[in-house]
């Protein structure tokens, strides 16, 4: 009786074991799981709601993590690997501007035209005067300049950049301006406006800035450096004459190195300019064409033939211009979006009467065209393209041309080594000189709008993608495999190895610092932050619940996190049916293994030998009635039509579509 009650002991074990590989009970294991996850900012805003994350980028661009301010934080599992993290960023005040006081002259020779000079003018935008010389790179021509940020200088003839840097502070109360100047040594900081007699400020405490020349850099191997540019990532790209070539520059460090291999131009690109969606366009004079860098890959292409190229712009739009020093003319290219576009024809052309000489060219915020020519020494703006107004300065040579944030035009006369502010009524279509700058020391060989400040879009711009918040809301990634899965996680490869050094805190977490990066100054909110992640987590498997669990079961066709609904019941039902099935078929065939013991075990004791035997005929009854059953529910469902109801080829079969 005991081996009996051990054999049917050993049956309830199998009955366990069956109903576990059934799926009935859960089971629990630690396995590496994808968690695409909505997770908050740990230093975020808790009275959010959401906890989001609000920031400021100073004038001129850079980053959150400073010394006064901190960088939005992120809690993570440790050792945990990541693949992508990205959140919205809101532009709060996208109405607000960020302007400057000064433009930017270079001086490219003394008076005789021939000896090389060194030499940036920073000129009060108020009042035309010189604020202040500042000893850069030999022969200087082009510049680059981020509103109330860092000044980049090319060499005209040389193989070197040099790089500005804004200081700023308060003035002490009373400080003097007499001489450009604030501070008790006279030597810290510059006053933000206009610098000829006044204070900083009646009280002598506005902020003021000064610059200070960083350094050095040579992005080339042979002398002609002239052109450069930046795009929106922050780096700086270089037009190198000499090279054939143009480089891309590191923003973080300086003195740097470059950043990817040089892209051959084929020719001597004379110019750069970089728009708002991740291209630096090149006017080659060399090679006698406009051509595109896709600033992600490097991959050059040719967009257009333009005989002797000079000036190149573009508007908020992204829209590009092109002066032709050959025919006078000026070309605009329509923005395409996407990669660098082919070659394609310009969609305006912008024509005087003048057959040559066309240098300098800027657009305003009204789309108008400002150019200059140095044949005839005129001034143009083209309202539209065949209807422009000009004017003569009085001198001779103009080359370079600048918008500034208040919308006047600037021009640089290189015979006189002046420069021009001008105004232009478009009510009476006529030209209001405001103020000439004295003369600047010598010839300034200055290049079209980089002698100042180009169009930004009122707007911000983000690390890790070459794209511009063209709307008050856009997504910024701070690292992605690039498809938003689990599928590479190079991008993020120094999160993770963060991630699996760092202390866990009680938790298990660590705290991970994310850096933003923002050419554009304003206020901005991060929020909805979301983290893909791989992690060795407790995962639930099994069970009968197919439904809002923490975790999905990675064994079933479905994702189990997701909330109950009526497919998932339609689920419940089919497993609870699937079971009984199983466990009638069990308990049969225990029911009967049990039977035959007995049976076995009666040792010719007849009312034993009976029941043993009434006990297997009921079984096998119950059994037998329960499949006709079955074979008669069927027949009536195949005969009433009823053969697939949801799709599954099978009535008995439950389902639905998840």
């Amino acid at each position: 009786m005991r081996k009996i009650k051990s054999l049917a002991y050993f049956a309830a074990l199998l009955i366990l074991f069956s109903i576990a590989g059934s799926r009935i009970i859960n089971a629990y294991s630690l396995i590496p799981m994808c968690q695409p996850a909505l997770r908050e900012f740990s230093n975020g805003d808790p009275m959010s709601g959401d906890r989001t994350f609000s920031f400021a980028v100073p004038p001129g661009g850079g980053t959150t993590c400073d010394t006064i301010t901190d960088c939005p934080k992120i809690s993570l599992p440790f050792g945990s690997t990541v693949f992508s993290v990205k959140a919205d960023m809101v532009l709060t005040d996208p109405d607000v501007e960020i302007k400057t006081p000064y433009i930017w002259i270079p001086v490219t020779y003394l008076p005789d035209g021939v000896t090389e000079n060194n030499e940036i003018k920073q000129i009060s935008i108020n009042d035309c005067s010189i604020i202040e010389t500042y000893n850069v790179i030999s022969a200087p021509s082009r510049t680059y300049v981020i509103p109330g940020g860092d000044v980049w200088v090319a060499s005209r003839t040389g193989t070197d950049v040099s790089k500005l840097s804004p200081l700023t502070g308060n003035a002490p109360p009373g400080g003097d301006c007499g001489d450009s100047l604030c501070g008790t040594d006279e030597t810290v900081y510059f006053c933000p406006a206009d610098c000829s007699g006044n204070k900083c400020g009646t009280g002598g405490n506005e902020p003021c800035i000064k610059y200070k020349v960083i350094g050095n850099f040579s992005p080339a191997a042979i002398g002609g450096v002239k052109g450069i540019t930046g795009d929106f990532d922050g780096n700086i790209w270089t037009a190198n004459c000499g090279d054939l070539d143009a480089s891309k520059l590191d923003k973080t460090n300086w003195p740097t190195s470059k950043l990817a291999p040089d892209v051959n131009t084929g020719g001597c690109p004379f110019g750069a300019i970089g728009d708002f969606f991740g291209h630096i366009w090149i006017s080659n004079r060399g090679g006698g064409s406009l051509q595109c860098i896709d600033v992600l890959t490097g991959a050059l292409s040719s967009v257009d033939l333009i005989n002797l190229p000079y000036g190149i712009s573009v508007d908020k739009d992204s829209n590009i211009y092109v002066s032709c020093h050959e025919d006078g003319t000026v070309h605009k290219y329509d923005f395409v979006i996407g990669n660098c576009p082919g070659a394609f024809p310009p969609a305006i052309i912008y024509e005087t009467k003048v057959f040559s000489g066309t240098n300098g060219v800027a657009v305003d915020r009204k789309g108008y065209v400002w150019t200059a020519n140095s044949h005839d020494d005129e001034f143009y703006v083209f309202i539209n393209p065949s209807t422009w107004f000009n004017v003569h300065p009085g001198t001779g040579d103009l080359r370079g041309v600048a918008i500034d944030f208040d919308g006047y035009g600037w021009v640089v006369s290189y015979d006189a080594g002046i420069a021009y502010k001008y105004e232009f009524d478009d009510v009476f279509n006529s030209f209001n000189l405001q103020c000439q700058t004295p003369n600047l020391g010598g010839k300034s060989h200055s290049y079209s709008d980089m002698t100042g400040l180009r169009m930004f879009p009122k707007v911000g711009s983000s690390q890790g993608t070459p794209e511009t918040l063209l709307s008050p809301t856009k997504t910024f990634t701070f690292c992605s495999d690039g498809t938003g899965t689990c599928t590479n996680g190079a991008n993020c490869a120094a999160i993770t190895a963060f991630l699996s050094s760092c202390v866990p805190d009680e938790t298990g977490n660590c705290e991970i610092s994310l850096e933003i990066f923002s050419i554009q100054a304003g206020n901005y909110t991060l929020k909805n932050l979301e983290v893909i992640y791989s992690d060795n987590v407790l995962v639930t498997t099994g069970g009968l619940i197919p439904c809002d669990r923490k975790w999905d079961d990675p064994a079933t066709a479905w994702d189990d996190t997701k909330p109950c609904n009526l497919c998932h019941i339609i689920i419940l039902a089919n497993s609870i049916i699937n079971f009984l099935m199983k466990l009638v078929v069990l308990i049969t065939v225990l029911a009967l293994v049990v039977g035959g013991l007995i049976y076995v075990k009666t040792s010719g004791d007849a009312s034993l030998i009976l029941s043993a035997k009434q006990n297997v005929n009921k079984i096998l009854y119950g059994f037998v009635i329960i499949f006709i059953v079955w074979v008669i529910v069927n027949l009536i469902m195949v005969l009433f039509g009823f053969v697939d109801p949801l799709g599954d080829g099978n009535w008995a079969v439950f389902s639905c579509d998840l």
